[in-house]
């Protein structure tokens, strides 16, 4: 573990993951706020190291390259023509 510049220690050892982690951290804690009462959704390109044991993060697609979920699915675009 390495000592983040704010004096915090970070987990991960980085401090990009860890800022990460904390931003899930706040939208999680955002939805206890409201019980539930609201939807957030986050596009971003993080791995599961930045999110795992968070509550109420829900992996519902892998947008990155060799996974054909990307945010237009490619047979979209094999059955739809272009104009």
């Amino acid at each position: 573990m390495e000592e983040a510049p704010s004096g915090q220690t970070e987990i991960h050892g980085s401090s990009d993951i860890d800022g990460v982690r904390r931003i899930f951290s706040a939208l999680s804690h955002f939805f206890d706020t409201v019980a539930g009462e609201f939807q957030i959704i986050v596009t971003e390109h993080a791995g599961s190291i930045t999110w795992e044991g968070i509550p109420h993060v829900h992996l519902v697609g892998n947008w990155r390259q060799g996974h054909d979920e990307f945010l237009i699915p490619s047979v979209w675009l094999k059955t739809r023509a272009v104009n």
